[in-house]
């Protein structure tokens, strides 16, 4: 059925019961506006959208009434960051509110969001207005090389700090107490652990 729809999006359930994870994966890029760049900076797109009203519609169904105790969002793209000049949901301010309109409206349990694409990794804590509770975004690549540029990039948004070695994301959901319990890592060789931020739902 992917190969017959337009765009790659797809959601897949692991676990059972009280237990259950969706994993819910976006398409960012078949259905995007077009983006301008000013000396190498992207400007907003004010009136553009990048999912498609078909992307729309599904990712409403797949939030609404989902029995699932934790929604993984992925995009190859960032959410939550603002200030970075390279691409992001902020550059469709419009699309990134009715995302974050659409996750109030239909208020999955245990949202965490995933991306890349940046050659650093970071955590970002946002609460949208009428989100009863924030929304964590883990950013993480890359596994063989990473931008090793002086400075710190601005993100209004981040936990911890921006990671500039090798990395990879993981998640940890520890299923034994009422509530999960997500650790969301950002982790490199021999076992370091860069950023570990536990988060209850």
């Amino acid at each position: 059925p992917l190969r017959k729809q337009e765009g790659g999006y797809s959601a897949h359930t692991y676990g059972s019961g009280d237990k259950q994870v969706k994993v819910i994966l976006l398409d960012g890029r078949y259905f995007r506006e077009p983006l301008q760049r000013v000396d190498g900076v992207y400007q907003p797109n004010t009136t553009g959208t990048f999912l498609g009203e078909a992307q729309w519609r599904w990712l409403e169904k797949e939030l609404t009434n989902s029995k699932s105790a934790v929604h993984v969002i992925g995009c190859g793209i960032q959410f939550i960051p603002e200030e970075q000049r390279f691409e992001k949901w902020a550059n469709f301010p419009q699309a990134r509110k009715r995302f974050f309109d659409l996750l109030a409206k239909t208020k999955p349990p245990g949202v965490v969001l995933l991306s890349g694409d940046r050659h650093i990794g970071e955590i970002s804590r946002y609460q949208p207005d009428g989100m009863p509770y924030p929304i964590y975004e883990v950013t993480s690549s890359g596994l063989t090389h990473v931008y090793t540029g002086g400075g710190t990039e601005a993100n209004r948004h981040r936990v911890g700090t921006v990671v500039n070695q090798l990395n990879f994301g993981l998640l940890e959901i520890d299923w034994s107490q009422a509530k999960p319990q997500v650790s969301l890592q950002i982790r490199g060789k021999d076992k370091a652990v860069f950023v570990n931020e536990k988060v209850a739902f």
